[in-house]
């Protein structure tokens, strides 16, 4: 199985690949946030942001193996 990032448009007469789209302008956004967050007080604790992300069903998984 192969699996992406991105949910991309797969190249003409290739399948299309399963894969997680995620939300890249809030990525950016919580990113640079966090950046001039940490130069203003770089004493404070690291932070572990979560993004939500939307699965894009493809057709490059498959069962184990028997």
């Amino acid at each position: 199985s192969i699996t992406g990032v991105d949910g991309l448009e797969p190249p003409p007469g290739f399948p299309r690949a399963t894969s997680m789209r995620v939300p890249h302008v809030q990525i950016g956004s919580s990113a640079l946030t966090r950046l001039i967050n940490r130069i203003e007080r770089p004493t404070n604790p690291r932070r572990k942001i979560l993004v939500e992300a939307e699965l894009v069903p493809g057709e490059t998984i498959a069962p184990p193996r028997a």
